[in-house]
């Protein structure tokens, strides 16, 4: 559903803090904010939500402007929420008039509201960050004769795909296919083997390494007289 604005409130509440009197005016984001056309934003975008069904949602100034402080300083999903919180100027950036304690919304709603814009919503706001930076100053009409396309490398929750964690993968999908034997029809002796060794119990821990003696070296005590009991 369309999303709606609630952060015009008809008083002011003694009790929160309000951004406009603790912010710095010329601050480069709070001139920046009033120079990006809000507006033209929620009527370009508010087009690819439904007009009555659905819960509404969330403000359209603050998914663009997230997508623009991600991209401004190179973060991540996880970190430009952790550090929005943190940041009173990122969020008046983001269209707020209270400071929030709360975040606004988590990873995977930022990846959705790129999937919903798509290519064509990504190059609206590429063009309004040129237009913006040319505005400014910041952007000298010689740039954009010559475009360097770059990757930007963004940390995953990801799991390396190790031996061990590999090998207890293994053994769990043995482990669940051998409660199934009996439908697939599999022989008891290989549904012994495969629940035998619990390698699901614990992460594998390699062998100690084992040090060769040294040529002429003589040998230990110890280890001599177990070679002798064992040969009694």
């Amino acid at each position: 559903m369309i999303p709606r604005d609630k952060r015009q409130a008809p008083q002011r509440d003694l009790l929160e803090t309000y951004l406009e009197d603790i912010l710095n005016p010329r601050h480069e984001l709070v001139q920046m904010g009033k120079r990006i056309d809000w507006t033209a934003c929620e009527q370009h975008f508010g087009q690819l939500y439904a007009v009555e069904a659905g819960r509404p949602g969330l403000p359209i100034r603050l998914h663009v402007g997230l997508q623009l402080l991600k991209h401004m300083y190179a973060l991540s999903d996880r970190d430009i929420l952790d550090r929005w919180v943190e940041n009173p100027y990122w969020q008046q950036f983001c269209g707020e008039v209270i400071f929030q304690h709360r975040f606004p919304m988590d990873e995977t709603t930022m990846m959705r509201f790129r999937h919903r814009i798509g290519e064509d919503g990504a190059r609206e706001l590429l063009t309004m960050s040129i237009a913006l930076g040319q505005d400014t100053g910041v952007i000298a009409p010689e740039s954009l004769k010559v475009a360097v396309i770059d990757t930007t490398v963004m940390p995953k929750a990801i799991a390396y795909p190790s031996d061990a964690r590999l090998a207890g993968r293994c053994h769990r999908q043995l482990v669940a296919l051998a409660g199934q034997g009996r439908r697939h029809q599999i022989p008891p002796d290989l549904l012994q083997a495969a629940a035998g060794n619990d390698l699901a119990s614990g992460p594998l821990c390699p062998c100690p390494p084992v040090q060769a003696d040294a040529p002429g070296a003589a040998p230990d005590a110890l280890e001599s007289g177990q070679s002798l009991q064992r040969h009694r």
